[in-house]
């Protein structure tokens, strides 16, 4: 979220509904209004700003719960 505040991108959001889409390229494509080729961008770009493996079924767990508990608290 401070990397999108500062730069301008949509990162945040954009793992959020792939998360939620349950990793649908389609889905989330659609849902964002983007192109999967942007999105697909951004993913990549997702991966290596926080070094995480979003193919490995824990660290979405955690994130999806991170996610629940960052919006729960707003």
């Amino acid at each position: 979220m401070d990397h999108d505040r500062e730069t301008g991108t949509q990162y945040f959001e954009t793992l959020r509904t792939y998360l939620l889409q349950e990793r649908d390229i389609p889905r989330t494509s659609e849902k964002l209004i983007i192109h999967r080729t942007t999105l697909q961008y951004r993913l990549k770009k997702i991966q290596s700003l926080t070094e995480l493996d979003l193919d490995d079924t824990w660290q979405r767990l955690y994130l999806l719960l991170s996610l629940w508990i960052m919006e729960r608290d707003s």
